[in-house]
């Protein structure tokens, strides 16, 4: 919020420098600055003891395909963490017995939000009539996909799985492994095939069709760097990079992926910061990479990790545009 006029005398504000803020708005007559400021907002994820979690529909979205979570203002003299327990209380009537703070983010311009995981007890949900047109439980992997199918942000969810998830590493696979390589990998990119109607009829060099050991060996031969991620032992993830002989300084991200049993963990977000470093120790400064243009999650992924997006082509004998996307590291 941006004040105009003083809230305590209502004159119209001037400005005046003050130290490293610069020029802020101020009153004259109260000798007062007034900086701007975002409106502090909680969001809860309310999770039971089998993982099972709240979502809701505001009565404005009664008609729509949208659900959302718990969440509200803080009120003055609150803090953060009775404003969560507080609107999960008023909002479905439960009362939150843990409460774990996830992190804060600017949504729009005004708006502070403050993600809270609030654990309670199952028990019915007494919903309020007066904000809530529905509040109902779904288990976690059915919430995470209506969240998806309603164009909202599932953050929430994906930072929940991700701080349970089990330990992780990553290293730099082995021409010996290859044959379980190329098994992961068709499995990782056969989900996205189905979802775009891509088959090895019509689209044949898809990477869901077309790896092969032969095809990843080759790739070893062009100085490709290929990593494996395992967790418990068991390879659930691959990436590789490619120095670009065109650019000096720029990497190729190919083939990120993981198993689809295992996502929603934070692999993926694990591959991508792993390469980010990698380049950088091999003094690179940018990191390009190509997508299937149509695939729109993917490609606000990207965005969401700090990408941008520079282009999309349309080649011949491919039944999808190429999108290409970027980072500086």
């Amino acid at each position: 919020m941006i004040f105009t006029y003083c809230p305590k005398c209502g004159e119209k504000l001037g400005e005046k420098e003050i130290g490293d803020e610069g020029f802020v708005p101020f009153c004259l007559s109260c000798n007062s600055p007034w900086f701007s400021f975002s409106y502090p907002c909680v969001l809860c994820l309310v999770v039971d003891e089998e993982e099972n979690v709240v979502l809701t529909k505001a009565i404005e979205w009664a008609n729509d395909n949208r659900y959302g979570f718990i969440g509200g203002y803080i009120k003055e003299g609150e803090t953060a963490e009775d404003a969560a327990k507080r609107e999960v209380e008023e909002e479905i009537g439960l009362i939150v017995d843990e409460l774990k703070f996830i992190k804060t983010y600017c949504h729009n311009k005004n708006g502070l939000m403050i993600d809270f995981i609030c654990k309670v007890k199952h028990a019915e949900i007494k919903k309020s009539e007066k904000e809530l047109y529905s509040a109902e439980w779904f288990p976690i992997n059915e919430a995470l996909n209506l969240m998806r199918q309603s164009g909202l942000p599932q953050l929430l969810i994906d930072d929940y799985l991700q701080s349970k998830i089990k330990p992780c590493m990553i290293k730099q696979i082995q021409p010996s492994d290859f044959e379980r390589y190329v098994s992961v990998i068709r499995a990782s990119f056969i989900t996205v095939a189905k979802e775009l109607n891509l088959t090895e009829e019509n689209c044949p060099r898809h990477t869901a069709f077309s790896t092969t050991v032969e095809k990843l060996q080759k790739h070893l031969n062009w100085g490709w760097l290929m990593y494996g991620l395992y967790e418990d032992n068991q390879i659930v993830g691959y990436v590789s990079l490619a120095k670009s002989r065109e650019n000096d300084g720029e990497y190729e991200l190919h083939n990120i992926g993981v198993l689809p049993e295992y996502r929603h963990k934070g692999y993926g977000k694990e591959l991508l910061d792993f390469c980010t470093n990698k380049v950088k120790e091999l003094g690179g400064n940018k990191i390009v990479l190509s997508m299937i243009e149509e695939n729109t999650r993917l490609k606000n992924w990207y965005i969401q990790n700090g990408f941008v997006h520079t282009g999309a082509k349309k080649f011949d004998g491919f039944p999808f545009t190429a999108g290409f996307m970027e980072m500086k590291v």
